[in-house]
């Protein structure tokens, strides 16, 4: 309001619901509360990334009202990025943008091989063919998306940040001690 009056300057916002399943099903109503943020968020010069591993989250809420109301944060987000899918999840959010076929191969291609000993770094384990890959979809007329791939900065690697493995090396370790 400050910044709508010339009193300071405009400042912008993100707002990030990690988890987006916990926050819809955190208590009733949440659904309602999320979509008016992806409603309002743009007249409080605020984005708002909404992060789920499936969209069969989206899906398994317990009311029809609830999971179209959900459906629809697909249909009016900005851009949808996508890591790799299985082809049931694509299917599902095919119904919401279009994909190519070359981008939807490449998409469920990205959720194959992901040996269970996979590793964070190059080495003797496995790499997954997808780690680090995504496919931005930019709008929802059928514009080419854009596939990117994450790469891991020397210092992430160092200190295993966003290593969600790490507290199976114990696990996976046991079984190499037991070869040699």
């Amino acid at each position: 309001m400050l910044a709508d009056a010339g009193l300071a300057p405009q400042k912008y916002f993100s707002a990030t619901l990690d988890e987006l399943w916990q926050v819809l099903a955190a208590a009733p109503g949440m659904v309602a509360q999320v979509d008016a943020l992806t409603r309002l968020n743009r007249s409080d010069a605020t984005v708002l990334n909404m992060i789920t591993h499936t969209f069969k989250d989206l899906e398994a809420l317990p009311s029809i009202e609830d999971q179209k109301t959900a459906m629809g944060f697909i249909e009016r987000a900005g851009m949808v990025i996508c890591g790799g899918l299985p082809a049931s999840e694509l299917s599902i959010l095919s119904d919401k943008l279009e994909f190519s076929p070359a981008e939807a191969a490449m998409v469920v291609g990205w959720s194959r091989c992901a040996h269970p000993k996979r590793a964070r770094t190059k080495g003797s384990r496995a790499v997954p063919v997808g780690r680090g890959q995504f496919m931005i979809k930019p709008s929802k007329d059928g514009s080419p998306g854009i596939p990117v791939r994450t790469i891991l900065t020397p210092t992430e690697i160092e200190y295993r940040l966003h290593d969600t493995n790490m507290r199976f090396d114990d696990f996976f370790n046991l079984g190499e001690e037991t070869a040699v």
